[in-house]
């Protein structure tokens, strides 16, 4: 996956920040989707110490991008969920009659 992303950055001539989703069959790897914006995924990343806009905002500023900023620590073992709420029940508790 690094190295994917490395020839990406190599080769892409993109500015600034891009997410990637990639596809692995169990053999290869496939880069299915490219976007130039923080993906869901981002929270992941930055919890598991990398701190991309603070690479950025070095980058705009003419200034040293430190690598601590975009290493991440492994073996993190992290997961996220969405509730449904429903709106009813939530707009009704927060302003009753």
């Amino acid at each position: 996956m690094v190295e994917i992303a490395r020839k990406m950055g190599e080769h892409l001539g993109h500015a600034g920040y891009m997410n990637a989703d990639v596809f692995f069959n169990g053999d290869d790897y496939y880069v299915i989707d490219i976007n130039p914006r923080f993906g869901g995924g981002y929270a992941f990343s930055h919890h598991a110490g990398a701190d991309v806009p603070s690479a950025i905002i070095a980058l705009t500023a003419g200034k040293t991008v430190k690598e601590e900023w975009l290493t991440t620590r492994p073996n993190l073992e992290l997961a996220r969920h969405d509730i449904v709420v429903p709106i009813e029940k939530t707009f009704s508790k927060l302003h009753p009659s």
